[in-house]
């Protein structure tokens, strides 16, 4: 599918290098440029884009203030911000506002990728509202308790990271932002992205969280604005035991810290989908909370019903958006239903989903394997589901 980009900066030759470099890679973008703030806006009152990227220090209009307008202005738009690393402060400003941060020059390669991971997931997305109600998120609330804990821990002098990793773990919304932060070009530069929260809050430093979370507000705390009959108490509870569970099951399996990190993560976040449609689609999701409970009829079904997207695409889809690494990002979209996934070998999907449908099984069951929503077949094919009974003992 063809996708329309809008590349803004007031250096010619970056615009020059960028747009011919994307179209090397792929001859079927649609490249338009401008060369400010204000030309750039000019453009979008009568072209609709899918992606901008701009830069961050222009004269007039900066990066920060464009992308806000683009915000309001062109809310179906990602929004995608590049800079110099000696421009951090700068560029702290578009933390609200950047879906993904880049560092000048400009990485087409890895540019390109995220265009192709972003268009991978929306197709998945039913109506076209959704889209655009998705992309205005820029921040999802927190445990009020937790975040209240946080902001007293980083103003105390003997605070370690290891303490603010603790707690931030603790919390699906703010292991999303922080892993979203870190990951990004600009923010970490890492080789290898990061998926463990005590790496990433290492990796930042205390001073540059201190900042994020008491200065430029990246974490929100949540206020109960919510669909009704919606338990956001028993989603934390739950997204942090799979998340343990997971981490504990990969860890049976002898493999890697980097694979115990992806599974914790992935547990943690797989339900992200729904805290943001219990708070974005009010009516609707309780429609389907009334539905699911009443009816009788699979959460995911009634979701795409009535929504146009389930949890785990919508989630995935944002997770996605925000730059989060693909191991993660699977996790979350294929944690119902790993056989889509086409793997072959034991990955952090296997532990999130086994971890999950143990934890969230409704009715007891006679053997293990008749334990619903359980994918026997995926175990099957990976020829691991003699490991259940083991599994399940650890978690009990």
């Amino acid at each position: 599918m063809t996708k329309r980009i809008l590349l803004v900066d007031d250096e010619p030759a970056e615009l020059k290098n960028t747009r011919g470099e994307l179209t090397l890679i792929d001859s079927n973008y649609e490249i338009e440029v401008a060369s400010s703030g204000q030309e750039a806006l000019t453009k979008v009152e009568t072209n609709q884009f899918d992606i901008v990227l701009c830069d961050m220090i222009m004269p007039g209009m900066d990066g920060a203030m464009l992308l806000e307008e683009m915000k309001k202005r062109c809310p179906r738009t990602a929004r995608f911000i590049y800079s110099a690393p000696s421009e951090l402060n700068t560029a702290l400003k578009t933390v609200d506002v950047a879906h993904q941060y880049f560092i000048k020059p400009c990485n087409s390669k890895r540019l390109a990728k995220a265009i192709q991971n972003i268009s991978n997931s929306e197709d998945l997305l039913q109506k076209r509202q959704l889209r655009e109600i998705i992309l205005r998120i820029d921040t999802i609330p927190s445990i009020p308790s937790l975040y209240v804990e946080i902001s007293q821990k980083l103003e105390d002098p003997l605070t370690s990271t290891e303490d603010i990793a603790k707690l931030i773990e603790r919390d699906p919304a703010m292991t999303a932002k922080i892993l979203k932060l870190v990951n990004s070009a600009f923010f970490g530069a890492a080789k290898q992205q990061i998926t463990s929260v005590q790496e990433a809050v290492a990796f930042l430093g205390l001073e540059l969280v201190k900042t994020l979370v008491l200065s430029m507000k990246v974490f929100a705390q949540f206020k109960g604005n919510h669909a009704k009959g919606f338990n956001v108490d028993g989603l934390w509870e739950y997204s942090f035991e799979a998340a343990q569970m997971s981490r504990m099951i990969a860890q049976m399996e002898k493999g890697d810290k980097k694979l115990y990190d992806e599974a914790f993560a992935g547990a943690l976040l797989q339900d992200i989908g729904q805290l943001v449609m219990a708070c974005n689609f009010k009516k609707d999701y309780e429609r389907v909370l009334y539905l699911e409970e009443h009816e009788d009829m699979d959460l995911l079904e009634v979701e795409y019903s009535v929504i146009g997207a389930n949890h785990a695409d919508l989630g995935a889809f944002l997770m996605e958006l925000w730059g989060l690494p693909e191991s993660i990002v699977r996790c979350i979209k294929y944690h119902h239903h790993p056989l889509a996934a086409r793997e072959n070998e034991f990955t952090a999907l296997t532990a999130v989903h086994v971890a999950s449908m143990i934890l969230g099984k409704k009715r007891p069951v006679a053997n293990l394997s008749d334990i619903e929503g359980l994918d026997i077949k995926y175990l099957e094919l990976l020829e691991i589901q003699e490991r259940l009974p083991e599994w399940m003992e650890v978690m009990v």
